[in-house]
């Protein structure tokens, strides 16, 4: 039988199509896709771009390999015969039983915090499926146990499999957080992580002998492909936060590796940023939700406070009908609104973690606001030009302190940052981003023996006066909301006029 199109391998990242110039233009729209804000990017603007992010590549005919189930589904809703070749799929590997698995994890003498620990059942889950699945994407929300994962997947692949191991991560913090969680499992067994792993970031030696390497994406997306040749395993953990060019940039080189796992808690609603997700790596795996996480007791039970600002007639006269950055200039920058902020932190009870998008208009002020009004607390500011050492200093110091403030942005630290002394944490700025908003409160819900429930608390700002207008603060509230709703998380809202 003829096949309309033709299915051939090229390497672990592509697959070439053979098929007429027709499908191929039909291919070319089915696997285009724009990613959210594209409009307003320079290069749109400008007119360089169409907007387009094109996963089919009509030059040369390929595909990202994850995506060939869909390329099936493709040829046959269209009814086109498809013929795949057989050294498509990878060579097959051992299915390993739950026995043999358990019987490993056993061998790892796992600990945490100087005590043993034992991989919840989820955890488990996810573990199977990275080395007998070995191409997905595991959607679970943070304070899963994410970490630990990778752990044991790194661990069995060097023992079963030929090749390095890459590790990648969206900040430098969380390469040395990483690291310290590894050291911190393996404490039990005679290996010595500083003889497996290599860290890499701005500064570091890109280069080595070690078998495990973790590193930024951004310092290795654009190295050329012969560094990526050795890895035969890469995993990439909070995928979410991954800029196309970087992923693609790092899994697109790496044509050796055959195991491809994305760990997130969180992932947009974007099509274009699963799909590319899928392509690069396979089919997106939930594991389990934080709700039920809170379920089971393996996280803190989450208090949400949302705390409805009702400003003064005239600021609301005044920034009625302001552009999006003015309002938000002018709320940030409000001493009346900052003192709510400082009186909020000294009625609650242990350490608290604020929230800003502004580091010299917000950050900065509130921060020196704070040191004067508590002289007796420690409050510490944390921003993208914060020394890593600093921030690892001071993420580590945490764990030691009961009345501490961090001032800090969301860029450093609302993803991968685990601080399990954290009781409270404050929005400080207006966010309506569904990563930005989950992952934050992924921070709070980690379990120590010091708190209870945890306490968010959403600052919503409420400029309409006497009228129904909605401004820009108060619409990205409900939408945060929204998100409240949708993650079946409860919240009570309080009116303050300020």
């Amino acid at each position: 039988m003829s096949h309309d199109i033709q299915i051939f391998p090229i390497n672990e990242t592509f697959i070439r199509i053979a098929c007429e110039r027709n499908i191929a233009e039909e291919l070319n729209n089915t696997f285009k896709f724009r990613p959210p804000n594209y409009q307003f990017t320079p290069s749109f603007k400008n007119k360089m771009w169409d907007g387009y992010i094109k996963l089919f590549n009509i030059m040369n005919y390929s595909l990202y390999k994850g995506l060939l189930p869909s390329l099936v589904d493709f040829a046959n809703e269209n009814e086109y015969n498809i013929g795949i070749d057989e050294s498509v799929f990878s060579q097959p590997h051992t299915e390993y039983s739950d026995e043999y698995l358990h019987e490993f994890i056993s061998k790892l003498d796992l600990s945490a915090r100087n005590k043993a620990i034992t991989p919840k059942s989820y955890q488990f889950d996810a573990f199977k499926k990275c080395v007998n699945d070995s191409r997905l994407v595991i959607l679970s929300p943070t304070s899963s146990g994410k970490s630990l994962v990778i752990y044991m997947t790194m661990m069995f692949h060097l023992k079963h499999n030929p090749g390095k191991v890459l590790i990648v991560v969206p900040t430098t913090s969380l390469v040395e957080q990483m690291y310290n969680d590894f050291e911190d499992y393996a404490k039990n067994i005679p290996v010595k992580i500083e003889s497996v792993v290599h860290r890499v970031y701005s500064g570091k030696e890109k280069t080595t002998k070690l078998p495990v390497t973790i590193s930024t994406w951004q310092s290795i997306y654009r190295l050329k492909k012969q560094w990526f040749d050795d890895y035969s395993a890469v995993l990439l953990d909070e995928a979410h936060m991954g800029k196309a060019e970087c992923i693609k940039g790092v899994l697109e080189k790496s044509l050796n590796a055959t195991t491809r796992i994305g760990l997130t808690g969180t992932l947009t609603d974007s099509k274009c940023h699963s799909m590319v997700l899928t392509g690069l790596f396979g089919p997106i795996e939930k594991m389990i939700t934080t709700k039920e996480l809170m379920k089971r007791n393996d996280v803190s039970q989450l208090d949400i406070d949302i705390l409805l600002l009702k400003h003064d007639d005239k600021n609301c006269k005044s920034h009625r009908r302001s552009a999006y950055h003015d309002e938000v200039k002018f709320l940030i920058t409000s001493k009346e609104r900052n003192k709510f902020i400082s009186s909020l932190c000294g009625h609650a009870s242990g350490n608290t973690l604020i929230l800003t998008n502004y580091v010299n208009d917000h950050a900065i002020p509130l921060h020196d606001m704070l040191t004067k009004l508590y002289p007796t607390r420690k409050v510490h500011l944390i921003t993208k030009s914060t020394p890593t050492i600093v921030r690892e200093e001071v993420r580590k110091s945490l764990e030691h302190e009961s009345n501490a403030i961090i001032v800090a942005t969301y860029g450093v630290f609302s993803t991968g940052i685990s601080i399990n002394r954290l009781h409270n944490i404050i929005f400080g700025s207006p966010s309506k981003s569904l990563i930005r908003v989950l992952q934050s409160i992924g921070r709070l819900l980690r379990l120590h023996e010091s708190k209870g429930t945890a306490k968010l608390y959403d600052l919503m700002d409420d400029l309409s006066g006497e009228t129904k207008h909605q401004n820009y603060s108060f619409k990205h509230g409900i939408e945060r909301i929204n998100i409240y709703d949708s993650e079946s998380f409860t919240y009570n809202i309080h009116r303050i006029d300020i």
